[in-house]
C-alpha cells in the first residue's frame, strides 16, 4: 500500500510508459524475463472552505473560518460583545447535518462541502438577566414632594422569544414583581405598548395571579396597547392598611400579587433592543424603554392622575438598586444626587448616580436611617 494512493495496475515500464496490465489481469510469461512496476495513482483529497459571518456585526466574533480538507472536524466558536448574546448558527450553504449543535455557540462541522454559517447575536435588553426596577414618586411636583421615589417599586422582567436559529422575534413576556409600596394614595399599575412598537400582529395573555383563569385578547401592532397588570397596589405586597411596605427596616414583605404578559406574534421580526438604554443619563426617566409602564393614582381625596415614563417622577434602574427609606429624598441619600431648585425641587442626577453610593438610609441594609 502506498498512502493516500490507489493501485491502478501494473505496467512494463517505471513511467507508465510501457503496457499496461489490470491489477487482476493474467500475464503469461514469454521466453524473457518481465519485470513489472506498480502503478498509483494520488487521492486527491478536497479543500472546502468554511466561511462564518455575524449578524449583526456588532454583535459579537467568531473563530474556526478557513479552508479544511475534506472530512475534516472543524472547532467553530461565537463569542458575543458586551451587551448582546449569542442565539444560534444559521447554515447559509451546505447542510445543516454537517453541524453538531446549530444552538451551541461552540460547536464542530463536518467539512465535506463548502459550508457558510451565520452567528446570530440578539442585543441584551437591559443589564443582568433582563430584568429591570422601576421606582415612582407619586406625589406633585412641588415642596411638597418627599422625592423619596419608593410609593411603587416593581421590578419587570424581560423575556424575548426568538426563532429558532434566528435572531428574529417570536413574542415577549414581561413578567411584574412588586417590590416596594411607601404610597399613602393608592395606585393602578399599567403598562402600554406604543403603536408599531412592534411590527407584527398577534395574541396576548395576561395572568394575574390572584385572579383564577387569565385574560387573552388580540394584539394590534398599529394601536396603542393597554394593560392593566396590577389593579391594586396596595393589595400587592400583602398589606391592604400600610403605607410604608419595604420602605422601612422593621420588617419585610413578599409579594402577594404578580402578573405576567406574554404576546405572540403572528409574524415574527428582526427587533433591535440595543436602541433602547434605561440607564443612561438621559434616559433615566423611562424614555430608554420601548413599553410604557405607568401608575394611575387615586388620592385619598378624589380624582386620579397619571405618572407615566418621561415624567420627573418615574426612575428606571438596575434591577439590584435600593431605594430609600419612607420619606428620604433621594439626594439625602444618594451621593450624586442634589436637590432640585424651586418651584419643583425635581432632583438633579448626575449620570451613573446609583453607582456612585449611598449613606445608610436606603431600605434592605438592615441599618435605619439616623435622620
Amino acid at each position: 500500500e502506498k498512502t493516500n494512493h490507489t493501485f491502478t495496475g501494473w505496467n512494463t515500464q517505471a513511467d507508465g510508459n510501457g503496457d499496461d496490465y489490470a491489477p487482476d489481469a493474467t500475464l503469461t510469461m514469454p521466453a524473457a524475463d518481465v519485470t513489472l512496476y506498480a502503478q498509483w495513482e494520488e487521492i486527491i483529497i478536497p479543500d472546502y472552505t468554511l466561511t462564518l459571518n455575524v449578524y449583526p456585526e456588532a454583535g459579537g466574533t467568531v473563530s474556526g473560518a478557513g479552508t479544511y480538507s475534506a472530512e475534516t472536524i472543524a472547532d467553530i466558536s461565537a463569542t458575543a460583545n458586551p451587551g448582546y448574546k449569542f442565539t444560534g448558527w444559521t447554515v447559509n450553504e451546505g447542510s445543516d447535518s454537517n453541524v453538531v449543535d446549530t444552538n451551541s455557540a461552540s460547536t464542530d462541522v463536518t467539512m465535506n462541502e463548502d459550508m457558510t454559517l451565520t452567528a446570530n447575536f440578539v442585543p441584551d435588553i437591559y443589564e443582568g438577566d433582563g430584568t429591570l426596577t422601576v421606582a415612582y414618586e407619586d406625589m406633585p411636583e412641588d415642596k411638597t414632594s418627599d422625592y423619596d421615589y419608593n410609593d411603587w417599586v416593581v421590578g419587570i422582567k424581560i423575556t424575548p422569544h426568538y426563532e429558532e436559529e434566528s435572531p428574529n422575534l417570536t413574542g415577549i413576556t414581561f413578567d411584574f414583581t412588586p417590590k416596594a409600596r411607601g404610597a399613602g394614595h393608592d395606585h393602578e399599575f399599567h403598562i402600554k405598548i406604543p403603536a408599531n412598537t412592534f411590527s407584527s400582529d398577534g395574541t396576548y395573555n395576561l395572568i394575574i395571579d390572584e385572579d383564577t383563569g387569565s385574560n387573552n385578547g388580540n394584539f394590534s401592532a398599529n394601536t396603542d396597547m393597554e394593560f392593566k397588570v396590577i389593579p391594586d397596589t396596595r393589595r400587592s405586597l400583602g398589606n391592604e392598611s400600610g403605607n410604608t411596605t419595604n420602605t422601612i427596616e422593621t420588617s419585610h414583605v413578599s409579594p402577594t400579587v404578580t402578573a405576567k404578559l406574554t404576546i405572540t406574534f403572528s409574524t415574527a421580526f428582526y427587533f433591535d433592543f440595543g436602541q433602547f438604554d434605561p440607564y443612561s443619563v438621559d434616559s433615566m426617566h423611562g424614555e430608554g424603554l420601548f413599553f410604557d409602564p405607568y401608575i394611575k393614582v387615586k388620592p385619598k381625596t378624589g380624582g386620579s392622575y397619571e405618572v407615566h415614563r418621561l415624567d420627573d417622577r418615574i426612575l428606571t434602574v438596575p434591577d439590584d438598586w435600593k431605594w430609600p427609606e419612607e420619606g428620604k429624598a433621594v439626594w439625602k441619600v444618594y451621593y450624586l444626587v442634589s436637590e432640585g431648585s424651586a418651584p419643583t425641587y425635581v432632583p438633579d442626577f448626575s449620570p451613573a448616580w446609583w453607582q456612585g453610593g449611598h449613606n445608610n438610609c436606603v431600605y434592605g441594609d438592615g441599618v435605619t436611617c439616623p435622620f
